[in-house]
């Protein structure tokens, strides 16, 4: 690797201190929903191969860029600057000819020329933040991630449902069913975090992956995020679906159903529920994924997803293969968003 970097940018592929104290002061989202990671410290030594880009002033680190080098394309993780880089004016009022806007544009290149020819990340398109990062550096739509929320009240046992680690019966079954998918990626799918099923392990008729995510969430998603802020702490069911302050939830990933076995599928998901005390699930999945469109008329998904709908977020990308003709789901690991 030969990323050439001038201060005051410079090049680490391990995380310090002031990397961490930036990325756990940053909150994340401008529109819509505002929130902030937990257990930043810990996921971040998780990383596949990371490599991060910081700009540094007085020795402090005011901005900082993580990507993990993935096989099949880097991915952008982290992207968060110091407030004092945070124009309180619209985003757009920026001048595009920045110092700060070259300099990354000029890393970006030189990983697309030497290292992969795919750079690809999340955002939410009404962050504006996450926006300008992705016009100003040319990022492009490839698809658009559904934010499927799963939500019980009060969770039942569900006899049927089976709890197991990660296995090779399971790994060869993930890449027989996902291997084709598009930035297929397992580092994090195949670690030790349980998986949950109906039926047989060697067949099953619906299973999931789960990973437990725990988020201060200072405002809540939709266009009434505020107003619903004000009003959930006085209802007491709902509000143990979310609500403002510290809230653990379950974020799931590689779900799979038999066709017509959906409602095994929501069984599924109310056992998983009830087993690790939570009432809501997330799942981030492409749209265009086949047992999304199976799944997603035939399950009651609860009263979160009544109240919120599904919010989308943008899978964007820059490079070589931007642009080409790929008819496959894209592969979501739910711990990219956590």
């Amino acid at each position: 690797m030969n990323l050439d970097v001038k201060p005051p940018f410079y090049l680490h592929t391990a995380v310090n201190d002031e990397i961490l104290n930036l990325l756990n002061s940053v909150a994340l989202g401008t529109n819509g929903a505002i929130y902030r990671h937990q257990n930043i410290n810990s996921r971040i030594k998780e990383l596949y191969e990371p490599l991060h880009l910081t700009l540094e002033r007085q020795h402090k680190v005011i901005g900082n860029i993580t990507l993990c080098r993935r096989p099949a394309a880097w991915y952008v993780r982290y992207f968060a600057f110091h407030n004092a880089l945070q124009t309180k004016t619209n985003v757009k009022s920026r001048k595009s000819d920045g110092v700060l806007k070259k300099n990354i544009e000029a890393f970006f290149e030189s990983i697309l020329q030497q290292e992969t020819d795919l750079l690809y990340a999340y955002i939410d398109p009404r962050n504006e933040r996450s926006l300008w990062m992705s016009e100003q550096f040319g990022f492009r739509p490839m698809a658009n991630i559904a934010t499927q929320t799963f939500s019980r009240i009060k969770p039942r046992l569900q006899e049927e449902v089976q709890k197991t680690a990660t296995n090779a019966t399971i790994e060869s079954w993930h890449r027989k069913v996902f291997g084709s998918y598009l930035l297929y990626f397992t580092n994090h799918t195949f670690n030790d975090a349980p998986w949950y099923y109906i039926g047989d392990i060697n067949d099953p008729t619906a299973i999931v992956k789960t990973y437990q995510a725990n988020w201060i969430i200072e405002q809540l998603p939709g266009k009434k995020g505020k107003l619903l802020g004000k009003i959930i702490p006085y209802v007491p069911g709902v509000r143990k679906l979310i609500s403002t302050g510290e809230q653990q939830f379950t974020v799931i990933e590689s779900v799979y159903c038999k066709s017509g076995k959906e409602k095994e599928l929501e069984k599924l998901l109310e056992g998983i529920l009830h087993l690790e005390q939570n009432n809501t699930l997330i799942w981030w999945v492409d749209e265009s994924c086949p047992f999304y469109q199976s799944a997603k008329g035939k399950v009651n998904w609860g009263l979160l997803h009544k109240i919120n709908g599904v919010n989308r977020v943008a899978l964007v990308g820059k490079g070589k293969r931007i642009g080409t003709k790929e008819s496959a789901s894209h592969y979501v690991t739910g711990y990219d968003f956590i």
